[in-house]
Formats: C-alpha cells, sequence, structure tokens
C-alpha cells in the first residue's frame, strides 16, 4: 500500500488524524501488507504517526542533492553535451533554487522538447539555459502555490477540528440536560409516590381513630346500660 504527501493528507482536514490511525492500527492483521508512505516535511507530522512502532517502522530521508551529486545527475542525463564551465553554471543555478532530482530530470525532459521544437535532435546550452528558467520560475509558483496551499489547509484542519469540538461539546450539553430531565422526572415520580403514600397512611389513621372511636362510645353505652340494671336491682 502506497500513500504519497502523507504531511499534506493529514493537515488538508479533510482526513482526521484520529480517523487514520485506526485504519493503520485495526484490528484486523496486516501480515503480508506492506505500506510505505512519502512525506515533503516529516516535522509536519505528529509523534503518534512517526515515532509509535508498528505503524511506520522504518523511515528514510532523501536530502536534496548537494553540488556533487547535482553534477553527477547532470552528466547522467546530458553526459558530455556540456563544458566543465556550463555544467559549473547550471549546479549554482539548481542548488540555489533548491532542486531536487525530480527537478534535475525535468531539466533535461524540459530541454530535449525545447529541442525538438526547434528541429534539433540534441538539446544546445541554450535549450538547457531556457528550461531552466522555466522550471525556476514554475519551482517559484509552486513553491508559493504549496505555501498557500499548506496554510489554507492548515486553516480547514483547524476549522474542522474546531467544529468536531463543538459537535462534541453540544453532545455533552445535550446528554447532560437529558440526564437532569430523567433525574427530574424520576423525582417526581418518587415525590408522587410519597404523596399517595402518605394519604393513604393518613386515611389508615383516620378509619384507626374513627374505629377507636366507636369502640370506646360502644363500651360507654354499655356500661351506661349496666349502671341501671345495677340501680334496678
Amino acid at each position: 500500500m502506497y500513500i504519497e504527501d502523507l504531511d499534506s493528507m493529514l493537515n488538508s482536514g479533510f482526513v482526521s488524524l484520529s480517523h487514520f490511525l485506526n485504519l493503520m492500527d485495526g484490528v484486523a492483521t496486516k501480515n503480508g501488507i506492506l505500506i510505505i508512505a512519502t512525506a515533503n516535511d516529516i516535522s509536519k507530522l505528529k509523534e503518534s504517526v512517526v515515532n509509535r512502532p508498528s505503524r511506520f517502522d522504518r523511515k528514510f530521508e532523501f536530502p536534496l542533492p548537494d553540488e556533487d551529486m547535482t553534477r553527477d545527475y547532470l552528466k547522467k542525463w546530458f553526459k558530455r553535451s556540456l563544458k566543465k564551465s556550463e555544467y559549473d553554471k547550471l549546479v549554482t543555478i539548481a542548488c540555489d533554487n533548491n532542486f531536487s532530482y525530480a527537478y534535475l530530470k525535468e531539466l533535461y525532459l524540459t530541454s530535449i522538447f525545447n529541442a525538438i521544437s526547434e528541429d534539433r535532435k540534441k538539446p544546445t546550452f541554450n535549450d538547457i539555459s531556457n528550461a531552466m528558467e522555466q522550471l525556476t520560475v514554475d519551482k517559484e509558483i509552486a513553491d508559493y502555490s504549496k505555501r498557500a496551499g499548506d496554510r489554507i489547509s492548515k486553516i480547514k484542519y483547524e476549522y474542522h477540528e474546531e467544529r468536531r469540538a463543538k459537535e462534541a461539546a453540544l453532545r455533552e450539553s445535550n446528554e447532560a440536560v437529558n440526564r437532569l430531565k430523567t433525574m427530574m422526572a424520576e423525582n417526581e415520580r418518587l415525590k408522587a409516590m410519597v404523596d399517595k403514600g402518605g394519604e393513604a397512611l393518613n386515611t389508615r389513621a383516620l378509619n384507626n381513630a374513627q374505629w377507636a372511636k366507636q369502640k370506646a362510645q360502644a363500651a360507654h353505652s354499655q356500661e351506661n346500660v349496666l349502671h341501671e340494671i345495677y340501680r334496678e336491682s
């Protein structure tokens, strides 16, 4: 599995870090699956992505070519068609503009197209110089676009993170309100039960009092009857 520009992808806001890590960790075995990812700037990746075992176990950095590597790489394409002074000039411009290996190869291809457009089989130093100027301008535009794109991606990511945080806070608030409503309803139910139980106790106590009163009145009447019988006798 190959993932290109992982730093841009995770900072775009369209793929959340937690979702990506869940996909990486997963619950299914990954035996036999080799995951390779590239990043233009590894410092933009979180520690949880870069330095946690079982996610990316090996990291390789390919720095920009220095002057010697730039010269060797240009010679790989242009071979002996250029003079030493011409190579020196190209190496200086390429290193000053931080040309990567991809840009050095593009320099060769663009110079070939320039030569073909002029019905030449091989590029001249003028064709190469024009190609270098084109690529330098294109690189400046690309670098500016990348910085602007990174800034936009960062703003989008921050916006999405803020939105997620607000949604989570709203869910927690709604859950708290629902719990409060449930508690209030339960309290009302318990209060009703207590009130009903109190009424039942009051009714029972009143009935007992009335029964005791009636019993006392009956006993009193019986006592009066006995007194009357005793006097008559």
